[in-house]
């Protein structure tokens, strides 16, 4: 769990877009997927993650699952643009677990 403070509090139906990075120590780690839970159906939501271009996937892909738990209900591929990077923008999406995962070259 993690708080993120915008240093006041946000006015009803105003927005905020924030950036962050995921460090799990002083090694780097392989990580394979990112996901969100979801308890409620934002309006947007948009999930963006940049490679180095020194570790580029093979292939990378949006997914869907309704509990944490539940097996990949809906899937499909994301291409990487020409910055190194793959997004994904959903408009009214379910509660759920929405995120990306992608594979490394073998």
């Amino acid at each position: 769990m993690a708080e993120m403070e915008f240093g006041r509090p946000l006015a009803r139906d105003e927005t905020a877009l924030i950036a962050y990075t995921l460090e799990y120590g002083p090694e780097p780690a392989q990580c394979q997927h990112y996901e969100r839970r979801m308890r409620t159906s934002p309006h947007e939501y948009l999930l963006h993650i940049c490679f180095h271009p020194d570790a580029l996937p093979t292939s990378c892909h949006r997914f869907f699952k309704e509990r944490i738990d539940a097996p990949m209900r809906y899937e499909r591929g994301v291409a990487l643009d020409v910055s190194h990077a793959a997004h994904i923008l959903l408009h009214k999406c379910p509660p759920g677990v929405h995120g990306m995962f992608w594979e490394w070259p073998r």
